[in-house]
């Protein structure tokens, strides 16, 4: 939902990739170090100390935008370099959620805080699978894409409303790949 403001800010978004890339950040160090945030929010949440673990997790969203930004301003964008951005958003992506779930949740709850993970995996592989089909930017659409879960989880860990923010993370992302498949569907019938 948020990306379709991206081409609003544009300039915004290159003139971050300008300033990382001039501080000799490369895209992949920038993918990597995004993959370390989400390691220690992961600790953190497993330690109890939410409030850094929160901050570590925005870091994490931070290092998501910048490794992009940082890639096309500088002209480094490769097929590797997109193929780790999203393997290291998915392990994140795992990282966060089971980092904040372990020490909140019980029961019932676990289910619902795996079925967060899965919904996430689920709306990112319906625009890796369209892509692989040959329909490559034509599925960046649906109400909640890698920049609104990041929020989620911030104000649910922020919030301590872990089993809300997961529930609430579940359905909206499930209804982003009901909206994914349904948008695939309408591209191919008008190609």
């Amino acid at each position: 939902m948020l990306t379709r403001f991206k081409d609003k800010f544009e300039w915004l978004y290159l003139l971050l990739g300008e300033k990382i890339s001039g501080l000799g950040f490369t895209p992949n160090l920038l993918s990597f170090l995004g993959l370390f945030s989400a390691v220690l929010s992961f600790y953190l949440f497993i330690v109890d100390f939410f409030s850094a673990a929160s901050l570590f997790l925005l870091l994490n969203g931070f290092f998501d935008l910048a490794d992009g930004a940082a890639a096309r301003f500088s002209g480094r964008a490769s097929v590797f370099g997109g193929v780790l951005d999203s393997t290291v958003d998915r392990v994140s992506d795992f990282l966060l959620i089971t980092g904040l779930a372990f020490n909140e949740l019980r029961g019932v709850a676990v289910i619902v805080a795996f079925t967060a993970i899965h919904s996430c995996l689920m709306v990112s592989y319906v625009r890796a699978r369209a892509e692989a089909e040959g329909l490559k930017g034509r599925v960046s659409v649906g109400l909640v894409e890698r920049p609104e879960r990041l929020i989620i989880l911030f104000f649910s860990a922020l919030s301590r409303h872990v089993f809300a923010g997961l529930l609430l993370l579940s359905v909206l992302s499930y209804f982003t790949v009901i909206q994914r498949v349904i948008h695939v569907k309408r591209v191919v019938k008008n190609l």
